[in-house]
């Protein structure tokens, strides 16, 4: 995935225009387009957290797009999700480093001190997993969608959620839809796109996702078809918008999961490896 074209879409989301934003971090309008059209690698971690705080998201999102985390941790977390647990505990019992220094060590003497933090990390649930797992509705998940171009797919989602949510009005969410397409490209790149519109009807967010497996041609992206579509409109205010497509991003982009997405037997297995990869981004 893209870090370039993912700080775009989340930089547009956030209505902050290219200058206003490099103005805010003290960098040239070129060098943050370059940046985002590829043509630059990602920028050093300092300017990605205030990046991050400008945007208002969290900084671990876009670093984590920027594939520094060893490739390896990546792959045996996304092997073993439990671990993800652990990962969560360790988090929530705020361990300083001298602490997780010790833990490590500690770790080799047996596995009861880790029944002792999952324990505690059973006292301490991850709010953000239940808000966004509320998101995935399987009325929502459409695995056998056979759209093969970027209007048809949009139609069709929309039509979809507004059966499930008859208040919405189809031609108005795919007007707001498409005008936020034409400002900037939504696809994701790795065969997946994120279409999204805030809209003044909503009090929460709604998450709808598609799979075409032939594949669904995105104007500005030739020869790069797309494959999964989600969908995610939110209301207006709040930033409620942002930290919905930042964990789709965060998810699509560990190793593996939009491969398992696409090889998935139909929308319960879709939603449970969502769900898994879900906690290991939380």
């Amino acid at each position: 995935m893209q870090f370039g074209q993912a700080l775009k879409i989340f930089r547009t989301a956030a209505g902050l225009g290219l200058r206003e934003l490099a103005r805010r971090i003290g960098v040239s309008p070129s060098y943050l387009s370059q940046i985002e059209n590829g043509k630059l690698k990602p920028p050093p971690a300092e300017r990605i957290a205030q990046i991050a705080r400008e945007i208002q998201i969290s900084s671990r999102v876009l670093l984590e797009l920027t594939e520094r985390t060893k490739p390896e941790v990546l792959e045996y977390l996304h092997e073993r999700p439990e671990v993800g647990d652990l990962v969560l505990a360790l988090k929530n019992l705020q361990l300083n480093r001298r602490e997780i220094t010790n833990l490590t060590r500690a770790l080799g003497s047996g596995r009861g001190l880790i029944s002792d933090i999952l324990a505690a990390q059973a006292a301490a649930p991850n709010p953000s997993q239940k808000a966004i797992s509320e998101l995935l509705d399987e009325d929502l998940v459409f695995p056998r969608s056979r759209c093969t171009d970027r209007e048809e797919i949009l139609a069709y989602l929309i039509h979809k959620v507004s059966q499930v949510h008859p208040s919405l009005q189809e031609e108005e969410i795919l007007s707001s839809v498409l005008r936020r397409e034409s400002e900037v490209s939504t696809v994701l790149g790795g065969g997946v796109a994120l279409p999204h519109a805030r809209l003044d009807l909503l009090d929460h967010s709604l998450l709808a996702l598609a799979r075409s497996e032939p594949g669904i041609e995105f104007p500005g992206t030739p020869n790069k078809k797309v494959y999964l579509v989600f969908l995610v409109l939110s209301p207006r205010e709040g930033r409620e918008h942002l930290q919905v497509l930042s964990q789709i991003a965060q998810v699509c982009h560990q190793p593996g999961v939009v491969g398992d997405l696409r090889k998935a037997r139909g929308k319960r297995e879709m939603l449970q490896i969502l769900k898994r990869a879900m906690l290991v981004a939380a």
